[in-house]
């Protein structure tokens, strides 16, 4: 089944979605040659009701790996793929130059590769579909709590403020001195005095961006969490290398760099996603070339190039650590 998307006369393209593959962008004379005419002509439909009913068919059919099959040349749509997460902004530069090696402004298509960002819910695929109609109402006091902020403010209450940029920081109201002096107190420790003014303005832009939060699937109870407040009183434990203080050097380099994952999964993750095709690399030891995904490739670029500067590895980190502490 092709969903099929005319973008206006001046446009010279047309978007085209399948169930199992997503959408892409196509010439129109590549839709009109390949795909409503030619050898094997698709049946066309302009009934919207009977188009979403079929959609919907297939997209259930479709809910399977991407190596099998549920119809004749019609593969699955679950695909996967590795995504960079965490703190990747400080090393952003260093990922997009090795996933371009003759620079980002490379005219050869074919070597210029830019990452694309994705949101990523790792439990989403074991949560079980609710419909409307069995998803729990929510109740006329939580509707209350979110959208009635002429309401006197208490204690208890959260309330928000903007930092540089579109940065967000949340609190909650812990102290009412009178009718119009409040303190707050927020996830990175401070503790403000506002106004009633002030935590009007709070509590709206809390709110604010709550419901932001709500549109994209996120739980009320996450959404509204500020708990991230005692994580960062507490002492952060000491990564694990994967590998020990003075052994060799694989010929896989980023095993390195490597710490164990320590903590729960995240619910929710925005991360790069490079493009899954293939890279050349030549393995020292074997002085061969071969064939590693291109994630695979820039995780070792970046690696081999930090090992060449000198940067210490998570293991030799924490030897040093270890010593000083004796």
């Amino acid at each position: 089944m092709f969903l099929i998307i005319n973008q206006g006369r001046t446009s010279t393209s047309a978007i085209v979605a399948r169930p199992n593959a997503g959408r892409g962008t196509f010439a129109n004379d590549y839709v009109l040659t390949h795909l409503l005419g030619g050898f094997a002509a698709l049946k066309r439909c302009n009934d919207l009701t009977i188009v979403k009913q079929k959609w919907d068919q297939e997209f259930e059919l479709a809910d399977l790996p991407s190596n099998e099959m549920y119809q004749r040349s019609c593969f699955g749509r679950q695909f996967s793929t590795v995504a960079f997460g965490g703190e990747v902004v400080p090393v952003l530069s260093k990922l997009l130059a090795a996933a371009n090696p003759g620079g980002i402004n490379n005219q050869d298509e074919d070597r210029r590769t830019l990452p694309s960002i994705v949101r990523i819910e790792p439990e989403q695929h074991e949560k079980k579909k609710i419909t409307a109609a069995q998803s729990p109402r929510r109740s006329d006091d939580e509707d209350h709590d979110e959208a009635d902020g002429e309401s006197p403010p208490a204690v208890g209450q959260n309330v928000a403020c903007k930092l540089l940029g579109s940065n967000i920081l949340r609190g909650e109201v812990v102290e009412c001195k009178d009718d119009t002096t409040y303190t707050a107190v927020f996830t990175n420790g401070s503790s403000v005095e506002l106004n009633l003014e002030e935590v009007s303005k709070a509590r709206q832009l809390f709110s604010n961006e709550l419901e932001k939060l709500m549109n994209v699937n996120v739980s009320k109870a996450d959404a509204s969490n500020i708990g991230t407040k005692a994580s960062i009183a507490e002492k952060e434990s000491a990564p694990r290398p994967l590998m020990a203080d003075g052994d060799d050097i694989p010929d896989d380099c980023e095993r390195a760099y490597e710490v164990e994952f320590q903590g729960a999964t995240p619910k929710l993750l925005v991360g790069l996603q490079f493009p899954k095709v293939k890279r050349i690399w030549y393995n020292s030891t074997t002085q061969l070339h071969e064939e590693v995904d291109m994630w695979e490739h820039v995780l070792r670029t970046v690696s081999e190039k930090l090992i060449v500067e000198g940067v210490e590895t998570p293991a030799q980190v924490l030897s040093l650590q270890r010593a000083q502490e004796e």
